[in-house]
């Protein structure tokens, strides 16, 4: 869960024509009446992902509080389309240009769905988060890791209660797919909020581990191989029954900096051009396994390069440390 905090309530779009379409469940069984959501602005809108995050605050929010609704158009795929599905489409011309023509259209209800993410109360952090933001390239040296990121870790990140309830089996216990108690080498496996599960050619998954004193990369040792080969292994051997993938067509990786520092490891398709696989983000788990082989504190003694936001506080510490 790459974008999802501790108080995240995932919802699916119920599609136009259902009774219940403005009454949705969250997490608690629950409901959340979207109507009494009252929009302050757009943070930021993903043409290419088709997701629009938005900020706000229910009218039940105590004063002071806000909330985002992170709304995410859902995937058309081939087994949505079926033969009355394109009698169902009305067309409005918009140009025509030798062989090409592009009409604007109303989709039928099963193309028209979609998932609602809602944080409350969003804190400065999650807003700053989901905010259209400028990037710029950090390259942070152990002295600067240990100086400055280290202490922001211990004092400025994120709660991980909601981490720890689903290790505890608290919560979400219906979408964890594997689960190896091992207080050592254990981890679940789940899906990412990014994916639907219906659709395997954007199949994302997360690998959350059980222990809870590895923040980030920069904590792997050799001590953390059977940790990681465990994890290797077993999803990709969840992920070939379940879907019938090899391991060349799976990708792992690990994010640096993380969106949240508990251990976890990130696990898509191939095909899939999932957000955060970009260089200055993305290591392969593959790689940081040859890597610790070869040496043990490797990731404790190497500059590590990565992009982050130019107006969050750790990009300016740490810009500032490497121009003095």
């Amino acid at each position: 869960m790459a974008s999802a905090e501790e108080d995240v309530k995932k919802i699916k779009i119920t599609p136009e024509g259902d009774s219940n379409n403005d009454i949705i469940k969250n997490k608690n069984s629950q409901l959340i009446d979207l109507s009494k959501f009252l929009m302050t602005s757009v943070l930021n809108q993903l043409s290419r992902s088709k997701d629009i995050f938005i900020l706000g605050k229910f009218c039940d929010q105590p004063e002071g509080e806000q909330a985002i609704v992170l709304i995410n158009k859902d995937t058309i795929t081939g087994e949505s389309l079926v033969p009355a599905t394109f009698e169902n489409i009305s067309l409005s011309a918009d140009m025509g240009n030798d062989i090409y023509e592009k009409y604007i259209a109303k989709l039928p209800v099963q193309l028209s769905g979609g998932k609602i993410t809602v944080i409350r109360p969003a804190t400065e952090q999650h807003i700053r988060k989901y905010s259209a933001q400028l990037y710029g390239f950090i390259h942070e040296t152990p002295e600067m890791y240990q100086k400055i990121t280290k202490q922001f870790i211990e004092e400025k990140s994120l709660s991980h209660n909601w981490v720890y309830n689903i290790l505890e089996d608290k919560s979400e216990a219906d979408r964890v797919l594997c689960r190896d108690n091992d207080p050592s080498i254990g981890f679940v496996l789940m899906p990412d909020l990014k994916w639907d599960i219906t659709d395997k050619t954007t199949l994302y998954l997360l690998a959350i581990v059980m222990r809870r004193d590895i923040k980030s990369i920069r904590d792997l040792t050799k001590e953390h191989l059977p940790l990681l080969k465990n994890i290797r292994s077993k999803s990709l051997a969840f992920i070939t029954e379940k879907w019938g993938y090899s391991q060349r067509e799976i990708r792992s990786y690990i994010h640096y900096q993380p969106s949240y520092y508990h251990f976890h490891v990130h696990i898509t398709f191939c095909g899939y051009e999932a957000p955060g696989t970009h260089v200055g983000k993305a290591h392969l788990l593959e790689d940081v396994i040859d890597n610790i082989e070869l040496v043990s504190e490797f990731y404790s003694r190497k500059t590590l390069s990565f992009i982050y936001p130019t107006t969050h506080p750790l990009f300016t510490a740490l810009t500032k440390t490497s121009s003095t």
